[in-house]
């Protein structure tokens, strides 16, 4: 028996718990049982072990001596309990070899010092914690590429984090965190970073150095404005800003032309800046629950618009431009003023949904019904009357909800 296999067999004795007698001739067997799972390679080394951690209070101080082990997890992963885990003793700097961490759902508050020795490790994932702070040693893996610290209770990050030039995924949401150090903008091949659900009031002007970033969230946070900067970030795809206090938007959004889904639901925009036209790759734009009284007339210069979400605003009526989206197939306009529609809208072919609400035009039948083969009921909102006649153009359109 290999020198891993007598180590796995020192750990049954451990955690009192007998695994299944292991066949000599075995060269790839992946085991799990309620308490332990591993996984032994071609030359029967342990390379890959989990844990359940409701069951554990600590690691074991055998699984320190596997010297080939790749993959450790040590976590119980549940929305309603977490594991017992609460320190991670020196001996973590044993696992020097370590490429994936998973210590998720324990009850964490603070990583050793000893974290610096995990300098080949690329993946980490402590969600679920009570971590308060992050060591300076952090920025010691440099092959990190992941790191996952979503729902632990940080206020703030080291500078060191910009020490982590290879990170590709950075998950920092559910946590208080009220801002971010300038040395954010070092992680030039960062292409994910999700800050949803803190307490972030601003952004260093340094975010726009994320040349490779192509996933912002920004969501429930206290944003007022976004700094100019955010325009530099040209492989921008997805940018969600839901739930802020977003008052206007910076003419610089402009810039953002690989933007495909821009999210600004529940802020506080009177009006969207005439650059948002220039967003040509955009093709869903939420702008529903915000104080908007009007559309620029360049919102018909988004010729990939797929979904345009406009309800629970004070809109009293719709630039005729509207018309121009050509590709368009989902348009919400309930919970506004609108006292009618533009007759350009029966240019819109590709429009599948159609949601008014608060309406009943005298003319409903002889306009819709030629093409309409579902009907909802909604909320009262809109005090249309009629509906422009063209609108029974949209060979498509199959859902109109609305009130009678």
């Amino acid at each position: 028996m290999s020198s891993d296999l007598e180590i796995v067999k020192q750990l049954e004795k451990e955690i009192g718990h007998v695994l299944i007698e292991l066949d000599e001739d075995e060269v790839s067997l992946a085991v799990e049982f309620t308490y332990i799972g591993y996984f032994i390679d071609f030359n029967k080394r342990i390379t890959a072990l989990s844990l359940d951690s409701s069951q554990l209070e600590k690691i074991p101080v055998s699984v320190f001596l596997l010297e080939n082990l790749l993959k450790f997890a040590f976590y119980f992963y549940s929305d309603e309990t977490k594991g017992k885990l609460d320190w991670l003793p020196k001996e973590i700097e044993g696992f020097s070899n370590l490429l994936m961490l998973n210590l998720q759902s324990n009850q964490l508050t603070q990583l050793p010092p000893e974290i610096r020795y995990l300098k080949n490790l690329q993946e980490l994932d402590l969600e679920k914690n009570q971590l308060r702070y992050l060591p300076p040693e952090i920025g010691f893996l440099k092959n990190l590429r992941l790191l996952n610290l979503e729902r632990n209770q940080l206020t703030r990050l080291p500078p060191e984090i910009g020490h982590l030039k290879n990170l590709r995924e950075l998950h920092l949401s559910s946590n208080q965190l009220t801002h971010l150090p300038s040395e954010i903008g070092h992680l030039e091949n960062l292409w994910y970073l999700d800050l949803s659900s803190n307490q972030l009031r601003y952004l260093p002007p340094e975010i726009g150095l994320l040349k490779n970033l192509q996933y912002l969230y920004l969501n429930s946070n206290q944003f007022r404005y976004l700094p100019p900067e955010i325009g530099l970030l040209k492989n921008l795809q997805c940018l969600g800003l839901r739930n802020n206090q977003l008052t206007r938007l910076s003419p610089k959004i402009g810039f953002l032309k690989n933007l495909q889904s821009l999210n600004l639901t529940l802020n506080q925009l009177t009006q969207l800046p005439v650059e948002i036209g220039q967003l040509q790759n955009l093709q869903d734009l939420f702008l529903d629950e915000n104080q908007l009284v009007q559309l620029p007339k360049e919102i018909g210069q988004l010729a990939n618009l797929q979904c345009l979400y406009l309800e629970a605003n004070q809109l009293t009526e719709l630039p005729k431009e509207i018309g121009l989206l050509k590709n368009l197939e989902f348009l919400y306009l309930g919970l506004n003023q609108l006292t009618q529609l533009p007759k350009e809208m029966g240019n819109l072919k590709k429009l599948i949904y159609l949601h008014l609400s608060r309406f009943h035009p005298k003319n409903m039948k002889e306009t819709l019904m030629k093409n309409w083969q579902e009907q909802e009921l909604a909320s009262i909102d809109n005090p249309l009357t009629e509906l422009p006649k063209e609108l029974n153009n949209l060979p498509n359109l199959r859902i109109l909800t609305s009130m009678y």
